[in-house]
């Protein structure tokens, strides 16, 4: 049963309620879970790991100030139960304690309403009322219930957490009258201990106890933050019999960033009985920033114990010091500048820059030194006076601005300089810089001019590049003028040339020359150039003029390394709009390749710009590197769809640094050919030969196809007409009454049309016929010049009786015939004695028998001697005599030919007689020549005459060779006479036949034959 103490403060705040207190031995069990609690209470949880953690560190905290002892483990028989769980509880109520209902006691933490109430850690809301209901299990009650109350003044959480008027942030620790409370029930000995209400002395007031001093200090008065860690020792004194506790929080001008967890320190310093000292280490954070030092302190807060009190709450502090490398400060002078004459002041401007760790701030002050300067060589007339510099962290850089005034004084170059002096976080590196005003106010000045622009190197020797300096204006004053030599002549160009130098000039002199010696040599090599470059004046009232630069250019004189250029192509297909072709020209060079060298190159030929693609160059540079020996141009051309002519795409070198067109190699052509139709009209026969027809009153149709090429965008005409063309011309009565003719109409796009041409059929047995259809006056497109007219041949299919041509013995006569000499069969006509020709092409020439007619021409030229002379007919005769029908070969005739040009026909025939016969008798002869040619008993109609024959021939060839050759002339020309001879007509037949068919099957067109046959005077009889 609850004691009162007599105590207010004690008192106000002692429940009525069963407490811990009353349980029958020490150790309480605590449960974590979700019972089934009152129906108002909704979405009853178990606690988060997170958030029983937190109730165990508060648990461990009350062990400290009560000595009641807490366990998870069921089994560990705990006089008392507790169960934690969390829910939605009704009427915004934060946490609840129900005494006896499911446990011992019943904590609720209310989780939903309030989104912060979730986290149990300490510090927050949700901490302060765990400690708040579990004031109410250890015995507590709220100060304005109860038989005491607290006055009202005193009736807030300052003074215990079992008040409803909280102060300003939430508590992580029972308030002064909670701990007077706690240690008058349990005595900081737990329930059964020596004090407390059922402890073996019974309760006694804290305050009546002896008093324990509590008291903290710094082991250190300085420490570096390297150091990591800094350390505070908490002292007690008094009464140091029993335990106490206190708690503690870190402070002073550091922050929780200053700390390795990045948390603001805080915790409880617990002493067993007789302990006197405990230590608190802070663990610092060593980081890169640089910063000012800081000072920590410890400031210890409640405490709890018999007597517990506190000495000194605050530590000395200890400054903890930055161990980083201070950044360094350094200036950097500008570039002198150029004072003006305009009256509009310039600046000059001095960079102040931070190397090394920027990440704090650093001050530096600047001060100003007039040097040779005065007020009026300042804006706005008066001397800099200096300033201060703040660098924030990161910033690196900052600007000194010195405003300077222009003037139109003729006065020396003048200084000043600036000084820093680093006040805060930062080294010095570089503290002073010097600035320099350059007088502009001139009263002469320095110009240089080159003797030459140009000079060539020569082979040999030495030669004077000469450049004149001249001083303009005042020359009152010793003055000098400094140089220096540039350029791309080499040391072996010039003889011991000086690279720079400076020339005095005495007062009143106004031109000096500088003089290098060029020497000449006969290296292939790129002009080059001597430069000489005046670059600043010494004295008063002098500078630099306008020029102040002046070049000679050494040309070469001795040759290029050739270049040849082939193309890849000779030519291409141009193509079609929209398409493009790439063109690949190779350059070669040769002689020294061991230096880069350029060539440039052009375009020409026949092509213009619009032959090639966008954006393609038109000429150019080819660059070789050192080494290369060769190297390309890609040239891309545009495809089009206009008729043109073949156009020529020429590549031509020019002369490089280092490099020259080859003779007859330094251009390539490609020729781009034309691919397009021509805008025209063209005709071409589909039924180039059509047989006429016999139907008296019918037609027939040939058919033509008119095409038009090129652009068919617009709607042209065309006109044709028909004429007679060929050996044998189709009149207008083969049409009709008149040649047909008539215009051709097309719509846009078309491209091609059928034009039929009829003729009429008839009976009449007549020759082919020929006729052309013409295109003229094309309208929107022209008439091709070469397809403009097509022929056709009207095929007569009546076919020709027989014909007979008969010529003049005296006259030397020709007849031409249609046709090639194949088309054509020839043979000898027995009844005529002439030669029949017959056609064998159906309907057109038929079948003609040629007398006395001497010779036979074709269509292709060829020729034939269809009528031998008397000379070859008897050569011929001769042969079928010695060789049977097989008769001569050529060149048994052409030997024949010339011994009869030579000897004559009877010296022939008595060598051939000789020759063949010379060692048979007569009668054998005789029966040879008469079985040569073919005549035999049934030839001359019985045995008899065939008897009487060969007696009478072998009569005639009983003598001499000269006689038989005779003889056998005679025989064969009486024989080519007989065909009418009753015995001898058949033989006389056959025997002509045989010589006539030889002579034009072998030797009617042979060479020997037509020797002289073209320079004759023919006469040409009618065409067949």
């Amino acid at each position: 049963m609850m004691a009162f103490s007599g105590n207010y403060k004690i008192d106000g705040i002692l429940g009525t309620q069963p407490a811990i207190y009353e349980a029958s031995n020490n150790l309480v069990y605590v449960n974590f879970g979700a019972p089934n609690l009152d129906s108002s209470i909704r979405l009853v949880e178990t606690p988060t790991q997170g958030q029983q953690s937190a109730v165990m560190q508060m648990l461990d905290y009350i062990t400290l100030i009560t000595g009641v002892q807490f366990t998870t483990n069921s089994n560990a028989g705990a006089g008392s139960t507790i169960t934690f769980t969390t829910a939605d509880l009704p009427d915004d109520i934060l946490g609840v304690t129900l005494p006896g209902l499911y446990s011992d006691y019943t904590i609720a933490i209310d989780t939903i309403t309030y989104e912060t109430t979730s986290d149990f850690s300490p510090g927050g809301v949700s901490y302060q009322v765990l400690l708040h209901e579990m004031g109410h299990a250890l015995g507590l009650d709220h100060p304005f219930e109860g038989p005491y109350k607290l006055p009202e003044a005193e009736d807030n959480a300052a003074n215990t957490l079992m008040s409803y008027t909280w102060s300003a942030a939430p508590r992580a620790y029972f308030s002064p009258y909670d701990l007077l409370a706690l240690q008058w029930i349990y005595g900081s000995d737990g329930v059964g201990g020596t004090w407390g209400i059922d402890g073996s002395k019974g309760p006694q007031q804290a305050e009546y106890f002896a008093p324990i001093t509590h008291t903290v200090h710094a082991d250190a008065a300085q420490v570096s933050e390297g150091a990591r860690t800094v350390t505070f020792t908490v002292t007690r004194s008094g009464n140091i019999g029993v335990p106490s506790t206190v708690t503690w929080s870190a402070g002073g001008s550091v922050d929780k960033w200053d700390f390795a967890d990045s948390v603001m320190p805080s915790g409880i310093v617990s002493f067993a009985a007789d302990q006197t000292e405990r230590a608190i280490t802070l663990a610092l954070r060593d980081d890169t920033d640089v910063e000012d030092p800081e000072t920590v302190v410890v400031t210890l807060g409640n405490v709890t114990g018999n007597g517990a009190m506190i000495g000194n709450a605050n530590s000395d502090g200890v400054l903890v010091t930055d161990n980083e490398v201070l950044p360094t400060v350094s200036i950097i002078a500008p570039a002198p500048l150029v004072e003006g004459s305009d009256g509009a002041p310039r600046m000059l401007s001095f960079l102040v820059e931070r190397e090394g760790n920027t990440s704090g701030s650093t001050e530096v002050f600047w001060s100003f030194e007039a040097f040779d300067t005065s007020a009026d060589d300042f804006k706005d007339g008066a001397l800099p006076t200096g300033g201060l510099l703040s660098f924030a962290p990161g910033e690196y850089q900052k600007r000194i601005d010195i405003g300077i005034a222009a003037d139109s004084r003729v006065e020396p170059d003048e200084s000043f300089g600036i000084r820093l002096a680093v006040t805060h976080l930062g080294n010095p590196g570089t503290v002073f810089a010097a600035g320099t005003i350059l007088n502009d106010d001139n009263n002469s000045s320095f110009t240089i001019a080159a003797g030459e622009a140009a000079v060539a190197e020569g082979n040999s020797g030495q030669q004077a590049i000469v450049f004149t300096i001249t001083r303009s204006g005042s020359a009152a004053q010793a003055v000098s003028v400094n140089w220096t030599r540039s350029g791309s002549l080499g040391s072996d160009d010039i003889v011991n040339g000086p690279a720079s130098g400076t020339l005095g000039f005495a007062a009143g002199e106004s031109s000096k020359t500088l003089s290098f010696d060029l020497l000449g040599d006969t290296r292939i090599e790129r002009d080059e150039a001597l430069t000489v470059t005046l670059t600043g004046t010494q004295g008063t009232g002098v500078g630099l003029g306008s020029a102040r630069q002046a070049t000679t250019t050494v040309t070469n004189d001795d040759g290029r390394y050739p270049v040849a250029i082939v193309a890849a192509q000779g030519s291409v297909a141009e193509g079609a709009a929209g398409a493009v072709k790439s063109h690949l020209f190779t350059l070669t060079r040769s002689g020294d390749l061991s230096e880069a060298a350029s060539i440039p190159w052009s375009i020409g030929g026949t092509v213009d710009a619009k032959d090639f693609a966008d954006g393609q160059l038109l000429a150019g540079n080819v660059n070789f590197a050192a080494g290369q020996a060769s190297a390309t141009i890609t040239l891309t051309t545009a495809g089009d769809d206009l008729y043109e002519p073949d156009e020529t795409l020429l590549v031509q070198l020019g002369q490089g640094d280092l490099l020259g067109a080859a003779p007859q190699a330094g251009s390539a052509g490609v020729t781009l050919l034309n691919d397009d139709d021509p805008d025209e009209f063209r005709i071409s026969p589909l039924t180039p030969v059509v047989a006429e027809g016999s139907v008296i009153g019918a037609k027939t149709s040939f058919r033509f196809e008119v095409t038009r090429l090129g652009h068919v965008d617009q709607p042209p005409s065309v006109d044709y007409r028909v004429i007679g063309s060929g050996a044998y011309m189709a009149e207008a009565s083969d049409f009709g009454s008149t040649m047909p003719a008539g215009t051709l109409k097309w719509a846009a796009g078309e491209t091609r049309k059928t034009l039929l041409i009829s003729v009429l059929q008839d009976t009449t047995v007549e020759r082919d016929e020929g006729f052309s259809v013409l295109l003229s006056n094309g309208r929107g497109s022209a008439v091709s010049a070469d397809h403009g007219t097509a022929a056709a041949t009207i095929r007569s299919d009546e076919l020709p009786g027989p014909r007979s041509v008969a010529g003049q013995a005296d006259r030397f006569e020709r007849v031409q015939v249609p046709g090639q000499k194949g088309e054509f069969a020839l043979s000898y006509d027995p009844a005529s004695h002439g030669t029949k020709v017959v056609d064998q092409v159906a309907g057109r020439a038929g079948t003609t028998t040629l007398k006395g007619v001497d010779v036979l021409q074709f269509a292709s030229g060829d020729m034939l001697r269809i009528e031998p002379s008397l000379q070859q007919k008897q050569l011929l005769q001769l042969g079928q005599a010695m060789f049977g029908s097989e008769g001569l070969d050529s060149k048994l005739y052409g030997i024949g030919l010339v011994a009869i040009q030579d000897q004559g026909m009877p010296a022939l025939a008595s060598y051939a007689a000789g020759a063949f016969f010379g060692d048979a008798d007569a009668h054998q002869m005789a029966g040879t020549v008469l079985a040569h040619l073919g005549i035999d008993a049934a030839a001359l109609g019985g045995e008899p005459a065939w008897r009487a024959t060969l007696d009478v021939l072998t009569g005639m060839f009983n003598g001499s060779a000269d006689a038989r050759g005779a003889a056998l002339l005679t025989v064969l020309q009486v024989l080519g006479g007989l065909e009418g001879d009753a015995t001898y007509g058949k033989a006389a037949t056959a025997f002509n036949t045989s010589v006539g068919n030889e002579w034009l099957g072998e030797f009617a067109g042979d060479l020997a034959t037509l020797v002289g046959v073209s320079q004759l005077d023919l006469v040409d009889l009618p065409r067949l």
